[in-house]
């Protein structure tokens, strides 16, 4: 019961009460009210966060265990809270035994705040690593200088905690550290100050985000949106600090009728600081939830309002005009954009040689976990496509949705595995959603690159940088790298720079990378390009 032990340490209270005539009001019900419902909020939201990371084959990483170990700490507190309203708390006359319960939870208290903060800053840690060439080296030293910090505060207020204070005889018990004591006052002074270094720790964690995430090439809107869920944190930074405030005043030494009323209150707010960090925490990987629930919406209205007729054997479709009446042979697969309307700027199409669809059956027994990656159930088998004046037979259609394709992120890749398939220095995609990509029809069974044939081959690579297997599709015709699928981000597509390379209406000049992986392994004359730099995956 941080409250009451921090700013009186363990309050003014002796072990045999001098108040034991004095009623107290008894705010068992609101406590318990309001501890279990912020548990049940930071609940729900760490329970999104694990499942969207894990749906994602994301997996979880340091600062997600550092956030489950603060919520089962936020409930082992919540209970012994809960068991000291249930057995007395409210009357005044504590016992030995209830003075246990009192500086367990206070312990508890402090270790579930500086475990919440820890995990964050590790969160901002994994986005600021890179090499030491990296050119804001500084934001990893204060990272470090805060955790370190912090974590040192909270093991001597938790010592302190059960230290014997000198010159007082109602803290002398037997359960106290013994052979020591601590100065009262200096007790005192000290565990203000761990509350003041928390509220600013609070403060530099919600401005961090904004040092990290400005200089990325996104857009603006993007990126005030990005930070502002980062800085969310920002809002447990001044409850924390009302609370500090509120918890050094006057009234709260004031023993009346409504003193346990208020250590209660002030015991709330302390578990809200704690289930609050782990919410604001919780809502930047709640994001791509959101946007795919967005998109998959948008989506359905487009399909649902969108303009189709048929005109004398000719479809139109929004902006784009397939007429089904003439076809002419390709003799090789060729790769080429559109120049649509200014409404479509993201439609592209891919020209091939024409191919049977497999069964369905066939295709999950062959694909597996990927059977569906690229499946079109209403994919039109022959169609002709006018482009620069020719008519090419087209049987395969890459369409990116929603948004312009130089809007989507970037990355480039160093890797050897990179290095081979591409025949250069390494690779260089567009990062696009699955549902804001359209393939049609699917895409060869997984194989090796031989037999010939076939529209493309899908080749399962398992020989990666970062051990994970990956799909790598290629035009079964001329060879060339179509689209990445890792194992471990089955979502995403990564559609290769070269298909678009020459696109006209579509300037990818200035598209620099956005993340640069496997930086350790770029050639030595190859300058630094990404925005973001990975040494390894």
């Amino acid at each position: 019961m941080a409250p009451v032990h921090e700013s009186l340490m363990i309050s003014d209270l002796p072990l045999v009460s001098r108040y034991i005539d004095f009623h107290y009001y008894n705010p068992a019900g609101q406590v318990y009210v309001g501890l279990w419902c912020l548990w049940a909020s930071a609940t729900v939201f760490l329970a999104l966060r694990v499942w969207c990371k894990l749906s994602r084959h994301h997996g979880l990483w340091y600062d997600d265990y550092i956030l489950i170990l603060s919520w089962l700490i936020l409930m082992a507190n919540d209970i012994i809270i809960t068991v000291e309203y249930a057995t007395g708390y409210s009357k005044g006359n504590w016992s030995e035994h209830m003075h246990i319960l009192i500086n367990t939870s206070s312990d508890g208290t402090v270790v579930g705040q500086t475990l919440t903060k820890t995990a964050f800053a590790v969160t901002l840690l994994r986005m600021t690593y890179a090499s030491t060439r990296s050119k804001w080296p500084w934001q990893q030293a204060v990272l470090w200088f805060c955790i370190i910090s912090m974590n040192g505060f909270m093991v001597t207020k938790c010592v302190f905690q059960w230290a014997k204070l000198c010159g007082r005889h109602d803290y002398q018990q037997s359960y106290r550290i013994q052979g020591w004591c601590l100065n009262y006052n200096f007790s005192q002074t000290y565990k203000e100050v761990g509350n003041i270094y928390n509220i600013i720790m609070d403060f530099i964690f919600a401005i961090f985000p904004w040092f990290i995430t400005w200089p990325l090439n996104l857009k603006r809107a993007e990126k005030v949106g990005l930070c502002v869920t980062l800085s969310l944190g920002m809002i447990i930074a001044i409850i924390t600090a009302v609370r500090t405030w509120w918890k050094d005043t006057p009234l709260m030494h004031q023993h009346d009728h409504w003193y346990i009323w208020r250590n209660a209150m002030s015991e709330i707010w302390y578990s809200g600081e704690v289930a609050g960090t782990i919410i604001v925490q919780c809502i930047p990987v709640l994001r791509p939830l959101l946007k795919d629930l967005h998109t998959t919406i948008t989506s359905n209205r487009l399909t649902t309002s969108e303009a189709t007729r048929t005109i004398g054997g000719t479809t139109w479709r929004g902006s784009t005009l397939i007429d089904h009446k003439k076809s002419f042979p390709s003799r090789t697969a060729s790769i080429l954009s559109k120049n649509e309307e200014k409404k479509s700027p993201g439609v592209f199409e891919l020209m091939d040689i024409p191919e049977e669809p497999m069964a369905t059956e066939q295709r999950q027994r062959r694909y597996g976990y990927y059977a569906d990656a690229y499946y079109e159930p209403n994919s039109d088998s022959s169609v002709d496509l006018p482009v620069q004046g020719q008519r090419i037979q087209t049987t395969r259609t890459v369409t990116v949705t929603d948004k312009p394709l130089i809007s989507f992120p970037t990355l480039t890749c160093h890797c050897t595995s990179c290095k081979r398939r591409s025949g250069g220095i390494g690779s260089y995609a567009f990062v696009v959603p699955k549902q804001n990509v359209q393939f049609q029809p699917e895409f060869n069974t997984p194989s090796t690159i031989s037999p010939a044939g076939g529209v493309h081959k899908v080749f399962v690579d398992n020989d990666t940088g970062s051990g994970e297997p990956m799909q790598r599709t290629m035009c079964a015709e001329c060879g060339s790298p179509v689209c990445i699928i890792e194992a471990s981000g089955p979502d995403a597509r990564c559609l290769q720079f070269g298909l678009f390379a020459d696109s006209e209406g579509v300037d990818l000049s200035e598209c620099k990378p956005g993340l640069e992986m496997f930086a350790s392994k770029r050639v030595k004359w190859m300058p630094e390009v990404g925005e973001e730099v990975k040494e390894e995956a």
